[in-house]
């Protein structure tokens, strides 16, 4: 039988290499992220395209009609976002708030994945049942907001949160059988975890396959009714 399709956007991510391959056997992949050929721990995946975009809006609607028109479309899985980079670091106070900054952060963390979902909602069959997953952080959760700082990497998260809570409500009109959600994966040991690690217990940082492990988990039990919410790697629903 023809497996259905599962894309993974982000590819280059820890948490996005953990995930495909962990969901090879039972998928045809389709992989995006900048970089013109896939990671190398995913070279060797059979049902495996890979895709090179920059993101735009143009670029995904082209990958997404190229790829998901027509088809069985089980997963769509976004790991695309910034902590830190050479150009953005968390501010730890008001005064360092820096507008470039700050629209780096909503780019990448809130408009990309908000073009994700202009772009492949609308390709995906209205019958058919599947999840589109988000990573965000349990950091962007308002309600849960007791240390403060860190402004431009939790306001993008919390928007992100949002524009998944509003997508959440169309397609409940739309694609019934579908369920899209933001995951708070962990603190898992990758790059944009690095910087902070040492301040880390140990039992509390972990691997990608560990948080690939426990996401799949989540997005398998979902169901339709549960779309729009924020939820734990352990499956708890968090506060907005």
């Amino acid at each position: 039988m023809k497996k259905p399709t599962a894309v993974i956007i982000g590819a280059q991510s820890a948490i996005a290499q953990a995930m495909a391959v962990r969901w090879q056997s039972h998928y045809r992949l389709v992989t995006l992220s900048r970089q013109a050929e896939p990671p190398a721990s995913l070279r060797q995946i059979a049902d495996l395209c890979h895709e090179k975009t920059d993101y735009s809006e143009t670029s995904l609607l082209e990958i997404a009609q190229d790829h998901c028109q027509g088809q069985d479309v089980a997963r769509i899985f976004c790991a695309v976002g910034i902590l830190h980079d050479d150009t953005v670091f968390p501010e730890k106070k008001l005064s360092q708030l820096d507008a470039t900054a700050l629209e780096h952060y909503f780019q990448v963390n809130t408009i990309i994945p908000a073009l994700v979902l202009r772009a492949f909602v609308p390709v995906l069959d209205r019958q058919q049942a599947g999840v589109m997953a988000f990573l965000s952080a349990q950091i962007g959760s308002i309600g849960d907001n007791r240390l403060g700082g860190w402004y431009g990497y939790r306001a993008s998260k919390a928007a992100l949160n949002m524009l998944i809570k509003t997508a959440s409500i169309e397609m409940a009109r739309t694609h019934k059988h579908y369920a899209v959600v933001a995951l708070h994966p962990g603190t898992t040991d990758s790059p944009l975890s690095e910087p902070f690690q040492p301040r880390i217990a140990a039992e509390r940082l972990y691997t990608p396959a560990l948080t690939a492990e426990r996401l799949d988990t989540v997005i398998t039990q979902l169901q339709p009714e549960q779309s729009g919410q924020l939820l734990h790697w352990n499956g708890d629903v968090l506060p907005w």
